[in-house]
């Protein structure tokens, strides 16, 4: 079967490749070159490529909105130089064997929902919380793109309005709200009000966890807003979606346990209930590997 499977990020790009079992693989990174320009990347993408025998089939998991009908990037702010390329075209010239591309928040949700925590569900919303807040939706175990592949943007659904100043130029975004960066600012708000706590200006999420589980009020209540507003968030997605799985994925899920208690709370308090409605928020299964195991089974679809 051999499928090579890739996940662009803006430092690296992992990589797999997956012969078997799709939980079963070694995998790695290569460095992105610098500003990922995009004729530097295709030549280090070539160069990995030529150190693999009988690959069948490549996937790509690309951070930003790719219209999946065309293969091509419709919009990606990190990596600009990308938008109106044609990855797959590029590549397949190249490489002379079938390559699909997707948003990486789509390929994570995808395979979140067929091998991971979702498996058991039909409709799924999947998030990842790092730097920003990424989303993928599968319907009826297909991902939902929308019609200009621009679907699952829930990071940028306004749950503050005139809130803080998102990454996207608009106010009050979900990812103003629960990344990383919103971490960071409520805790300078918090020193800046001269409020006790052992966390330090620089930080890291990871850091505010660790304060979080020894008792730090400070990092509990970063933890605590992060879980409000979240709530509303996945609410507002299930009212109008109605999925029976939401996944909870990227860096910051790794505290899943800390907040997921008073996620659930808000989250209850905003869903429009019914006896006959049952969704589920796990965490990730397959963790860092979701979207390279997302990419590896778009790519073995498209072999079938």
């Amino acid at each position: 079967m051999p499928i090579l499977a890739l996940d662009f990020g803006g430092t690296k790009i992992k990589y797999g490749l997956i012969e078997k079992d799709f939980q079963q693989f070694q995998d790695n990174s290569i460095a992105t070159p610098p500003g990922a320009q995009f004729s530097q990347t295709v030549e280090a993408l070539d160069n990995l490529f030529k150190k693999f025998s009988e690959v069948k089939s490549v996937g790509i998991g690309f951070p930003g909105i790719v219209d999946f009908k065309n293969q091509t990037v419709k919009f990606s702010p990190n990596t600009s130089e990308w938008e109106g390329k044609n990855i797959s075209d590029v590549l397949r010239k190249k490489w002379n064997v079938p390559v699909v591309v997707d948003n990486d928040a789509n390929l994570f949700t995808y395979a979140e929902s067929k091998i991971g925590a979702g498996e058991k569900c039909t409709d799924v919303l999947g998030i990842t919380l790092g730097t920003g807040v990424g989303s993928g939706i599968v319907l009826d175990k297909e991902i939902y793109r929308g019609i200009n592949g621009a679907a699952g943007e829930l990071g940028h659904t306004v749950v503050v309005p005139e809130g803080p100043l998102c990454s996207c130029g608009r106010r009050g975004c979900l990812e103003s709200l629960v990344g990383k960066k919103a971490m960071q600012r409520d805790l300078a708000g918090y020193l800046h009000q001269g409020i006790a706590t052992t966390c330090s200006i620089s930080s890291s999420p990871q850091e505010i966890y660790n304060q979080a589980l020894k008792g730090d009020q400070v990092a509990l209540e970063i933890f605590r807003k992060l879980s409000i507003y979240l709530g509303i968030a996945l609410a507002n997605a299930v009212n109008f979606f109605d999925f029976d799985g939401i996944i909870l994925g990227g860096g910051i899920s790794s505290a899943y346990h800390l907040f997921i208690e008073e996620l659930k709370f808000h989250f209850n308090h905003h869903l429009i209930n019914f006896p006959q409605r049952q969704v589920e928020i796990y965490p990730s299964r397959l963790k860092s590997r979701a979207a390279l195991i997302g990419a590896g089974l778009l790519a073995e679809k498209i072999l079938s």
